[in-house]
């Protein structure tokens, strides 16, 4: 099977070539013992302090793994087949920083193998994630702006004989690896629309985990990301 390490996790596999053994052992008790969630911040908290780093480098290394059981849970490769190709891949980049030979290529594989094994705690929160955020669009952050709007004659001479109030909603959302922004107009009777479509989300959600806590599911909630 071919694989190409996408540039966007260079960096997190490259640091985690560059692991000792000790830290190695380190980063595989973090994510063998961390529950499994949808925010990797606590988890990249975690495994900062247990290999002193940076958090955003520890956050790069989970990434990459994410991505990594991601893209080996879309075949039916042994773990181990599937670490020996990701290496190949990086040592055919010709990029020094991820190539494993000085590390050792036969402890990487044991490493990345076992790391690819946890299925039931890393692999959880790396589906779930896919799951949870597998859309073309991601919201990100809103703001509704309501201003006055005068309406004058059409001469212009006197003061403004009405007004109007209108609203505009500002959202801002990521659409692949872009952040972009999207405005509407609204009027009273669309707020109120949009109030009730947004209750009524709510309720179904409080409906639905109510149902998935007697089935004693594990319920991820989406705003543990923001």
């Amino acid at each position: 099977m071919e694989i190409e390490i996408p540039k966007r996790y260079e960096a997190g596999l490259a640091a985690l070539i560059q692991l000792d053994e000790e830290k190695r052992a380190k980063f595989l008790s973090a994510i063998r013992d961390q529950p499994a969630a949808l925010n990797l911040d606590k988890l990249a908290s975690e495994v900062a302090i247990q290999l002193s780093v940076e958090e955003h480098e520890a956050s790069s290394m989970l990434n990459a793994l994410t991505s990594l059981f991601l893209a080996r849970s879309k075949t039916s490769q042994p773990a181990r087949g599937f670490a020996e190709n990701v290496i190949a891949a990086a040592i055919a980049t010709g990029k020094s920083k991820l190539d494993p030979t000085q590390a050792g290529i036969e402890t990487f594989t044991d490493f990345l193998k076992e790391a690819l094994s946890y299925n039931e705690s890393f692999g959880v929160t790396a589906r779930a994630r896919e799951l949870a955020y597998e859309q073309q669009n991601l919201y990100c952050t809103g703001r509704l702006l309501t201003d006055i709007r005068p309406v004058f004659r059409p001469d212009i001479i006197d003061t403004p004989v009405a007004a109007t109030v209108v609203h505009n909603l500002h959202i801002s959302y990521h659409q692949g690896g872009d952040y972009k922004d999207f405005y509407i107009s609204l009027d009273h009777e669309d707020i109120l629309n949009l109030k009730q479509i947004l209750e009524r989300a709510l309720q179904k959600e409080n409906s639905l985990k109510v149902l998935m806590a007697k089935l004693d599911l594990t319920v991820f909630d989406l705003e543990e990301h923001h």
